[in-house]
């Protein structure tokens, strides 16, 4: 995570913004972590690996589905 790179940003989520962070340490891989500011926490919401048939090659961009 702390090599990661934000992709998307959930600022109206709550009770903490979130973010979702790819890492390509080995594989891809995406965090959903939300930080609570007044404690200078992290909570990592879920982990899991991209799945083609939703992200393209980049592991960045949400594919578009009719």
């Amino acid at each position: 995570m702390l090599t990661g790179e934000v992709i998307e940003v959930y600022a109206e989520d709550r009770p903490y913004p979130s973010c979702l962070i790819l890492s390509r340490a080995t594989q891809p891989l995406h965090v959903v972590a939300a930080v609570d500011p007044q404690a200078l926490q992290t909570h990592i919401i879920t982990a899991y690996r991209p799945d083609a048939a939703h992200f393209h090659d980049d592991w960045k961009t949400r594919r578009k589905h009719q």
